[in-house]
């Protein structure tokens, strides 16, 4: 048996040793029941952050900063860190005793010019300024 096996065997009986068993409990018994999105978190019947269940707008800021990362197996290669901001604006109504949401988002306000490496080990380069519209109900 190899070194890299018998730690494979050792972490992997750690962990089933280590790990308990979750009690199931019924989110309405839960004072702490919350929910997040981009416009921020609802707890119970409270609203933290831009949200507001009484207020149809809503609006939100997203900031993205990659730092320095190696580019290449052999480590002499980095690409330069790269910034991008979006930012999003919903609005959101009742028609027909149905809930309807649009939304417009915009990723890479700036513009920004950069490089990704993806998992498979390839550089691609940043996505220029993107604009989405989305407009959604529930049935």
């Amino acid at each position: 048996m190899t070194f890299e096996k018998s730690c494979l065997i050792l972490a992997t009986i750690s962990c089933v040793a280590l790990c308990s068993v979750a009690g199931a409990q019924r989110t309405d018994e839960n004072a702490v029941t919350a929910a997040q999105d981009a416009f921020g978190t609802s707890i119970g019947f409270q609203n933290v952050g831009l949200y507001s269940a009484n207020d149809p707008w809503a609006a939100s800021l997203q900031w993205n900063l990659l730092s320095t990362r190696v580019a290449t197996t052999d480590n002499t290669r980095d690409l330069p860190s790269l910034a991008t901001l979006g930012a999003g604006v919903r609005y959101h109504w009742m028609q027909m005793a149905h809930p309807w949401t649009v939304r417009l988002d915009a990723s890479n306000l700036a513009d920004s010019r950069g490089l990704h490496v993806s998992d498979l080990d390839v550089v691609l380069p940043e996505q220029g300024r993107r604009f989405a519209l989305t407009w959604a109900t529930d049935f």
